[in-house]
Parts: C-alpha cells; structure tokens; sequence
C-alpha cells in the first residue's frame, strides 16, 4: 500500500531526532551550554513536528479520498507530485475506484436529466411534496391545472385551492393509496410513498 520511499523517509527522520537526543545529553545539565541545549531542543521539536506532519499528509489525503467517495465526489484524484509515496498498484486501485465512481455518477447525472424532462413534458400533473410539505417537483401541467405560477410549500394551496389542499393533508398517511375526486374539474390520482 505504502512504497518504500516513505518507510525509508520515516526512518531517516527518526535517526535524526535519535541522533538530535544523543546531542542534547551531554550539554542537559550544563548552564554554560544553555544556549546550545535551547537550540537542539527546538531542532528536535521541529525534527518531530515535521514527521508528524509528513504522517499526517498520508491520513488527509486517505481522509479526503474516503470523504470523496462518501460525498461522490468523482473529481478526487491522488496525484504524483504531492502524493508521491502512495505505491503505484495502490494508486492505480484508486484510480479505477474513481474512475468507476465518475462513471457512476455521469450515469445518474444522466438518468436525472432524462427523468426531469419526462416529468415536466408530462401531459399529466405531477407534484411532489416533501414530509415536511416543500413541492419539491411540479411540472408545467400541474402548474396549468391548479392556474398558478409556480409554488414553495404546499401550505400555499390553501388560499387558492382550498379543497385540494385539504384533499392531499388529509390523505398523506405514507401508505400506497390511488384515490380518485373531482377537484378543479379535473380527476385527481393521489399517490403516497414512503
């Protein structure tokens, strides 16, 4: 998964800060050598600090791919030059994950489109109502049937359309059901969904 270039880059920076501790020792208990003490005391906070770091680029970037993948995020990419310790049969593996999930995504992208153009050419009305009572979709014959512009919250059908409003309140148990009336001169399907 990891190449060797970061084991290697690992252990290198933990010779160090082991070499930078053996250096420390013999001026610790000397107060004429405080300055020196300070000086390789701060090089091996820095010497630490800069390993940390390097770990943890490793992490965000395997943070970042998961949260791309969580999000479908297809435009995630590692990439050579600021990920170059990831092995290469690793990347690639990743690079077929994304791939795979822009492929995914396109296609969804493209049934969504197909779908919102067959509902809002629709000869049939067709809204669609959030548990919370937001029109989510309403197509251009919905709009012509119920004679308004365009809608937010279904709670506004309530001044126009009163008996409508009454209708789909009343009749929103989450349970499939077709229900036909006579409402606005027109016959009304009522379907409800989980």
């Amino acid at each position: 998964m990891i190449s060797k270039r970061f084991y290697t880059n690992i252990i290198i920076r933990i010779i160090f800060i082991l070499i930078t501790c053996l250096c420390i020792l013999p001026f610790l208990f000397k107060e004429e050598k405080l300055f020196t003490t300070l000086s390789l005391t701060l090089l091996l906070i820095l010497q630490v600090y800069l390993l940390l770091h390097y770990i943890n680029r490793f992490n965000r970037e395997i943070a970042n791919f998961f949260s791309a993948l969580k999000t479908n995020d297809a435009s995630f990419a590692f990439h050579d030059k600021s990920f170059p310790y990831i092995h290469e049969k690793f990347r690639s593996d990743i690079e077929y994950v994304r791939n795979q999930l822009f492929d995914i995504t396109e296609q969804k992208q493209i049934q969504q489109s197909y779908l919102k153009a067959l509902i809002e050419n629709s000869m049939t009305g067709i809204i669609s109502v959030s548990e919370v009572g937001k029109v989510d979709i309403i197509n251009r014959s919905a709009l012509q049937l119920l004679n308004i512009n365009r809608i937010t919250y279904l709670k506004a059908l309530e001044v126009v359309h009163p008996g409508l409003y009454q209708f789909i309140k009343n009749n929103s148990t989450g349970e499939d059901e077709k229900i036909e009336t006579a409402i606005i001169n027109a016959q009304i399907t009522w379907n409800t969904f989980k």
